[in-house]
């Protein structure tokens, strides 16, 4: 255990529980504030030994003789992050910033609390608990990119465009290298077909400040493709498939360009691979049908048209053997 870091804990803790005491405290409150330091102070050792369950243990100690101590109710708050329990971790972190309030390290730690719970709702599909969470982490720490960057997520996902679009230009206004915004929004525009110059401009944007991502080659691609530029998206969406990385979403993309370009044996080919990966994907799944229904379709003609052409070579031969004597006519 670092020894400087432990003194320095030590020393915050003196100042939270001892701060604010006048000379005149009687015996009874002197006795637990030692008793409160010395559960705190078991705390921190079973902390810095990965030992959330004792660690938590002793900081619920020291909480009841010392109710009132920002430090106690923070650390006892991570370590039920750690144990996975959100609900009681939340109580303990709006515990310690009702005793304080203008700690901006507490107000920050508490908003992660609510992203973080905002960002399993998302992927939940429970878009207004994930939006009322990420309001709160922003009230809290309105100066976070990220944040605004997950609530332009949650607005894009659930259809409020308009208020996705100022939310992810808000994170990149709070962080210009912030990638994923670029990324996210740009590619959002390729799919509604609107600000298709800005929209690879923001891709390449993302790209500068992460290269080679394969995520971000293949919304280049995919933007190129929207802006009707078939080569370079071909070329990017290439670069994005063979970057290693399988995904279901790059597979089905390059096979879209593919079928448009009349490329339908590689169209074929990576809307299967991206079945494969996702087969959930009836959208793919209905391509795929198309396709082989046409190709059977395809077949089928072209067997008519060699049986048709076979029977007329076969009448010709016939009638230039009958005009020249060789072949009898039929009575």
């Amino acid at each position: 255990m670092d020894f400087k870091r432990f003194v320095l804990q030590l020393c915050v803790l003196f100042f939270f529980c001892f701060s604010g005491c006048v000379p005149q405290a009687n015996a009874n409150d002197r006795e637990k504030k030692k008793k409160a330091l010395a559960h705190y102070t078991m705390g921190i050792i079973y902390d810095n030994r990965q030992k959330p369950a004792l660690a938590a243990r002793e900081y619920e100690k020291s909480l009841k003789y010392v109710s009132r101590s920002a430090p106690a109710h923070l650390r006892l708050g991570a370590d039920y992050l750690v144990l996975g329990d959100e609900e009681k971790a939340l109580r303990e972190f709006e515990a310690a910033k009702e005793i304080d309030p203008e700690s901006k390290e507490m107000r920050i730690l508490l908003a992660l609390v609510y992203a973080n719970r905002g960002i399993k709702h998302t992927r939940g599909k429970k878009f207004d608990e994930a939006l009322r969470n990420m309001e709160k982490a922003t009230e809290l720490y309105p100066e976070s990119a990220q944040l605004y960057f997950y609530m332009g997520v949650i607005h894009e996902q659930t259809g409020k465009k308009v208020r996705a679009v100022r939310n992810f230009r808000k994170a990149i206004e709070f962080d210009p290298t912030l990638a994923e915004a670029y990324n996210y929004l740009g590619y959002m525009f390729a799919e509604d077909g609107e600000n298709l110059d800005e929209a690879v401009e923001l891709v390449q944007k993302a790209l500068q400040l992460d290269p080679g991502n394969p995520a971000y080659i293949d919304s280049l691609g995919w933007t190129y493709f929207k802006s009707g530029k078939i080569y370079e998206a071909i070329k990017e969406l290439e670069r994005a498939v063979s970057s290693g990385k399988e995904d279901a979403v790059m597979r089905g993309h390059l096979g879209d360009v593919y079928f448009e370009k009349g490329l339908f044996d590689k169209a074929k080919t990576q809307w299967e691979k991206s079945l494969e990966l996702d087969p959930k994907q009836e959208k793919v799944r209905e391509k795929l049908e198309t396709l082989t229904n046409r190709h059977c379709e395809e077949t089928k003609a072209t067997k008519q048209s060699r049986r048709l052409r076979r029977c007329k070579a076969s009448e010709a031969i016939s009638n230039k053997g009958i005009a020249s004597g060789v072949i009898a006519p039929s009575q």
